[in-house]
């Protein structure tokens, strides 16, 4: 299978009833040759290794290898249509790339909650995400020092949203 993508032909030669003996690609084929080679290369490389590999866990490494290849803003768009209505995103961050925030701030736009926390920012780099953040429309940013402090904002927001304490 070559990478070039066959469509149908010009309406010109479809109402000539001239039609060129191929096959023309599914919409399956058309999405596989939209992924960058060196992308199918490595899961290529990856799926071989892991196959050959005995007595590890494949789904998970696959998996991990899957994630890798994708970054956050590829992996919102992927998912969004399979994101409920009413869903907060929550999205943990050590670092906000412009398309990470062009991405939430799209969520944003369709209506969707967009709670972000940012993990150990240096001084100027909080700064240039809370910028990227607050230009996209989104306002609810947390920032915490270490990842061991999500615990604790995960308890402070239960306690602050709980009407009941529990004795």
């Amino acid at each position: 299978m070559g990478r070039r993508i066959r469509v149908a032909p010009p309406r010109a030669q479809a109402a000539a009833g001239v039609t060129p003996p191929v096959e023309f690609d599914s919409y399956f084929d058309k999405a596989v040759k939209y992924i960058p080679a060196d992308i199918v290369a490595a899961w290529v490389a990856v799926t071989g290794l892991v196959s050959s590999a005995r007595d590890v866990p494949r789904q998970t490494i696959l998996w991990v290898a899957f994630g890798i290849g994708l970054t956050f803003a590829q992996l919102v768009s992927e998912t969004t249509s399979r994101l409920p209505r009413d869903a907060t995103l929550v999205a943990v961050l050590p670092d906000v790339p412009e398309e990470t925030a062009i991405a939430l701030g799209g969520l944003r736009r369709a209506g969707r909650a967009i709670t972000v926390v940012l993990i150990q920012h240096e001084e100027n780099a909080l700064e240039t995400s809370y910028g990227r953040l607050i230009a996209e429309g989104i306002r609810d940013i947390r920032h915490l020092n270490s990842e061991e402090e999500v615990p604790e904002l995960c308890r402070k927001q239960v306690d602050r949203s709980a009407p009941y304490s529990l004795a």
